[in-house]
């Protein structure tokens, strides 16, 4: 009886400690994401606001490797800071990760729209399925 008990108490503290790793996690994630979003939202953004941005956002995404918010909010970054090419390929990888993602197909498609117009209504194209068609939530 005696050492049920202990397994018992053994398999409850193995429980705890895992869950409190993973709201550890989880709280770092939200912060760094937090940060990122803070630099994403001022009116300039000097290269080292967004080396420290995309920095933050690299953090979380470490941290929860199959969580696409990181990658959402380097998207917003780099937009924010006027680099297209990096935006771009930020976007397109987003859209890649994410099909249903809609703001890497509106950046694919505002950035595209000068220089590669079919790109743009290639994706313009798959935004509008998106809006009429939305994704379905189980």
């Amino acid at each position: 009886m005696a050492r049920a008990d202990l397994v018992q108490r053994v398999a409850v503290g193995v429980v705890a400690v895992a869950a409190i790793v993973w709201l550890a996690v989880s709280v770092v994630d939200m912060h760094a994401l937090a940060a990122a979003q803070r630099t994403a939202s001022r009116r300039s953004l000097t290269p080292a606001l967004l080396r420290k941005g995309v920095a933050d956002t690299r953090r979380a995404q470490d941290l929860r490797p199959g969580d696409d918010g990181p990658l959402t909010e380097r998207v917003y970054l780099y937009f924010a800071a006027g680099r297209r090419s990096k935006a771009l390929a930020a976007a397109e990888k987003l859209a890649r990760s994410e099909p249903r993602n809609r703001l890497g197909w509106i950046v694919i498609a505002a950035i595209t729209r000068v220089t590669d117009p079919k790109r743009a209504a290639d994706a313009e194209a798959h935004l509008r399925k998106l809006i009429i068609q939305p994704s379905r939530r189980r």
